[in-house]
């Protein structure tokens, strides 16, 4: 059992490593994991390794019912790792992590309360999305590698329905990446609330989901006071 956790980690891993690897190295992962890649779900999933596209590579890899399984084991193994692991520390440790969970939680439903609010202002149903929490070091990699700009940000998006041959049977907004450092950063910047500025971050991105932009200054208008007008109706004031 072991050594397929050991397998389906490392099948992961590489995954997320795909378009930066070699024709030869690609060869070679699949030929390694030739049993992922059998029958209709595997035959998909080569497919979509093949166009190269991270989002559709990690759309296929959600869809294998075999991954899906074996990462849920991961899941439930790393969580118990952690626990142990925090456990064993916490009295070396200034904060442990379920402390941090503890500190943010209240500023997380609020969270979750704005986003509803966005979807009750936008007339939206059966839709799904994940917001992702990180920290500066995890959102400088995701903004070095797919916008090539080397520096941490606040919030980077992943639409799914900017690509149009993936076709679900209901919405799948795509990805929403949140520093939490930078939004404590920038709430001290700013002068408002913690609160304040990770909510306005998850709207600012579960709009750039949607589709809003603000490249030129006549969209940059309809986005930001459609942002104003979801912060307001939820009652996140600065």
């Amino acid at each position: 059992l072991e050594k397929e956790f050991s397998r389906v980690n490392n099948f992961y891993e590489k995954s997320a490593e795909w378009s930066s690897m070699k024709i030869t190295d690609r060869m070679s992962f699949i030929q390694e994991n030739a049993d992922l890649f059998a029958g209709a779900e595997g035959e998909a999933m080569l497919k979509a390794f093949e166009t190269g596209d991270y989002n559709l590579i990690q759309q296929a890899l959600k869809s294998n019912n075999y991954l899906k399984e074996q990462r849920e084991k991961l899941i439930q193994k790393a969580e118990t790792d952690l626990a142990l692991e925090l456990a064993k520390n916490a009295e070396d440790q200034n904060k442990s992590y379920i402390s941090v969970l503890r500190e943010y939680i209240k500023e997380l439903n609020d969270v979750k309360y704005v986003i509803d609010k966005a979807i009750e202002i936008e007339k939206l149903n059966d839709l799904e999305f994940n917001i992702i929490i990180v920290d500066n070091e995890y959102i400088h990699k995701l903004n070095r590698d797919y916008r090539k700009i080397d520096r941490p940000t606040d919030v980077i998006t992943f639409a799914l329905e900017d690509y149009e041959d993936i076709k679900l049977e209901h919405r799948m907004l795509g990805d929403i990446y949140i520093s939490i450092d930078k939004a404590k950063s920038q709430a001290e910047e700013y002068g408002h609330s913690f609160k304040r500025e990770i909510c306005f971050l998850a709207v600012h991105g579960f709009l750039h989901l949607l589709g809003y932009d603000h490249m030129e200054k006549e969209d940059e208008v309809i986005m930001f006071s459609k942002q104003e007008l979801i912060l307001n109706e939820a009652g996140i004031k600065k």
